[in-house]
């Protein structure tokens, strides 16, 4: 099997607009034509749109009262706080989970309610709501259980927890069945009032709507709590969470990361102050990259090397020692997951070129015993990215598989986990991240019917790994102006990426120099127009520019420098090709 990454990429431009469109946006908006250009490839096509877009304005988010259930939801919780009730707020182990969970335990916290949170163990509860906290709730006195991240298609241990005189409150984003939990009220992103539509929420996003909702009804009764409750102090939560889960940044996704990014710079959650001080990041403008590989991966690391209540207790804490305590402690346990992914990726690539000697599957699906749950989600993003097919990573004990799942665009986990459902025991997830429970006995059989169904939806062309470019410019019409403009369309992310621009026929002003561990710097030059370029991962293409004089060809997003005070314009290349 070649992988994705020695295969050169099909480079793929969208249609350039009508100028009829992207003309009057221009003029109006006072932006470059290119930038009109982008606004309507995402969708974007009239003034007032664009306007939206481009600001993101906390008041552009919906009523909470739209999601069906949230009045029962809010009347719910009053009734818990008039009778001095405890909440038992059930998450999920990673970010979206934790996210979430502890937003709703310090909103409810700040209510003068009792809040506490639960999370399951990976290894030994897995993902879903878990009898374990039904126990305990009955155990300990609660009355109430809220769910985050899970509970959408919990049947049986919902119905369980109503019959013992238990509520339930099920906040989730998942997939859901024709048929609904038995629970109190399901607050969930496709279950709006009458029309009203939303946007794929992460987890964390619909908690926040329950706080808003809660928050809503408690200022309208002229309760003291809600008139000094600030919601936006908990958005630097939401925009964790919601990139971290890599939803859509369309609608009031895009609201949310703008204005939770912003609030982070200067959170007041003192948790979160100390784990960017512990990561260097403190007074530095923040950026979904960061999240995306610095702050989300040391949150995760505590569940999956030991135990996610560590950044739960982070995100709730007011205690200076153990705040910082436990910003190093996941800074450390980043580091342990890094070295158990590596290895765990080493293992399976040598299983997989194994498989491969037989013969390519259409779907990868790779099984071992005791691989470790906690980072097979993220080798089988690897092993995406590495062979470009959708991919399964499965860890067993004698009997019983966990796996996870990343998947290519065209092929729909869950829609193809439905079609092979008799082979599992359980799965859940989104179009492009899902995992799975199957007895060991018939990994073997799933491993034929994902690849059956594979084969029916899925040509060969697919599996060749391609970049889409949004237009293609000559250097010349590069300027910081344009730089600053393209940033006024994000934050970038899932459904809203960074603009990819194609230049052809540059030369390099300047012999390339590498830099760093493998990366290179390019001075490219094209008809007396020079920019400065970063090649991040290239560094084995010095070689090549050292060794030819001809023409080439990149293909690149525009960024802004900040350094030394002052902004300067960069290319980060994405690809490059030779004539």
């Amino acid at each position: 099997m070649r992988e994705a990454s020695t295969l050169e990429k099909i480079w793929k431009v969208k249609p350039v607009p009508d100028p009829a469109l992207f003309l009057p946006l221009s003029e109006i908006l006072k932006i470059s034509p290119s930038v009109s250009k982008l606004l309507i490839q995402r969708g974007i096509k009239t003034i007032e749109e664009a306007q939206s877009f481009t600001a993101c304005r906390l008041k552009d988010l919906s009523d909470p009262y739209l999601f069906e259930g949230m009045d029962r939801a809010v009347a719910r919780i009053l009734k818990a706080l008039q009778g001095k009730e405890k909440i038992l707020v059930h998450g999920d182990y990673d970010v979206d989970g934790i996210t979430g969970t502890s937003l709703l335990c310090d909103v409810f916290r700040r209510a003068g309610l009792q809040a506490e949170p639960y999370i399951p163990d990976r290894v030994n509860e897995g993902y879903g709501v878990s009898r374990g906290a039904i126990e305990k709730s009955l155990r300990e006195n609660f009355r109430l259980m809220i769910t985050v991240d899970c509970g959408g298609t919990a049947f049986e241990e919902i119905d369980e927890a109503t019959s013992r005189a238990l509520d339930v409150i099920v906040v989730d984003h998942h997939e859901l069945k024709e048929k609904l939990p038995s629970c109190l009220a399901l607050i969930h992103p496709r279950r709006m009032v009458g029309s009203a539509k939303s946007s794929p929420l992460a987890a964390v996003g619909v908690a926040f709507k329950l706080a808003h909702g809660l928050v809503k009804e408690g200022l309208k009764r002229g309760e003291s709590w809600a008139s000094k409750m600030d919601l936006r102090d908990f958005l630097d939560r939401v925009a964790i969470g919601t990139l971290a889960d890599l939803v859509p940044l369309r609608g009031e996704n895009r609201i949310f990361v703008k204005q939770g990014l912003e609030r982070l710079s200067q959170t007041k959650c003192m948790g979160l102050a100390a784990l960017l001080e512990k990561i260097g990041m403190v007074g530095k403008e923040l950026t979904p990259v960061d999240i995306g590989f610095k702050i989300a991966p040391r949150m995760n690391a505590a569940g999956r090397v030991g135990t996610a209540y560590d950044t739960v207790n982070l995100l709730l804490s007011q205690s200076k020692e153990e705040v910082e305590y436990l910003a190093e402690s996941l800074d450390e346990n980043n580091k342990k997951r890094q070295w158990i992914e590596q290895q765990t990726y080493e293992e399976a690539v040598r299983l997989l070129e194994t498989q491969a000697s037989r013969g390519e599957d259409w779907v990868v699906v790779l099984h071992q015993d005791e691989w470790p749950l906690g980072v097979i989600g993220i080798v089988a993003s690897r092993i995406v990215k590495l062979c470009h097919r959708p991919t399964f990573i499965i860890s067993s004990d004698d009997t019983l598989g966990k796996g996870s799942a990343r998947s290519i665009r065209g092929f729909h986990l869950c829609e193809a986990l439905k079609v092979c459902e008799n082979s599992l025991e359980g799965y859940g997830g989104h179009a492009y991240a899902a995992g799975i429970k199957i007895k060991k006995e018939k990994i073997s059989e799933f491993r034929k019917a994902i690849n059956d169904h594979a084969q029916k939806i899925l040509a060969p062309e697919d599996f060749l790994p391609s970049l889409e470019a949004d237009l293609e410019i000559p250097l010349s019409e590069i300027s910081l102006k344009l730089a600053q403009e393209i940033e006024r369309i994000g934050p970038f992310g899932q459904e809203n990426p960074s603009p990819l621009f194609i230049s052809r026929d540059l030369e390099l002003a300047r012999p390339a120099q590498g830099v760093g561990k493998n990366h290179l710097k390019l001075w490219l030059r094209q008809d007396g127009s020079m920019l400065e370029a970063m090649a991040f991962g290239m560094g084995d293409l010095l070689p090549q520019f050292s060794n030819r004089s001809g023409p080439f060809h990149a293909a690149y997003e525009i960024v802004m420098n900040y350094y030394g005070g002052e902004k300067k314009v960069q290319l980060n290349v994405r690809d490059l090709k030779f004539s």
